[in-house]
């Protein structure tokens, strides 16, 4: 069968499990079983997409040479050049969404919010 992996079966092992409603400790026997093994589909390693199912082509010419490792000022210049805001900050984001590199991450998510404020847009940031 290919693109399908086997996931062995396994004895689970019975225990006790202390239930907890309100006041009263009730003590609860799980009893051992037998899981089966099964096949799964195979998404090949982690973190790394096919190139058949890449669905996001992103050309470096729209925002003039933006690289993270420039200065800020430089970066958000190059960003804007022949752009509005509004559109800096959206090809800033597509490429914090899209990187998997941190630190690209990171810069692009800055120099998107920068743009965002900028235009007038709430940010919201997830911690």
């Amino acid at each position: 069968m290919t693109g399908k992996i086997r996931i062995e079966g396994y004895r689970r092992e019975g225990f006790v499990k202390d239930v907890a409603p309100g006041r009263k400790v009730v003590m609860r026997r799980i009893e051992p079983t037998t899981v089966k093994g099964h096949f799964r589909k195979d998404t090949g390693v982690k973190g790394k997409t096919e190139e058949s199912k890449k669905w996001y082509e992103f050309s470096g010419k729209n925002l003039h040479g933006w690289s993270k490792e420039q200065p800020i000022m430089e970066r958000r210049r190059r960003a804007s050049i022949g752009r509005d805001d509004l559109s800096s900050g959206r090809a800033l984001n597509q490429i914090k969404n899209l990187s998997v590199d941190r630190a690209t991450k990171q810069a692009a998510g800055a120099d998107a919010k920068y743009f965002f404020e900028k235009h007038n847009i709430r940010v919201k940031t997830h911690r």
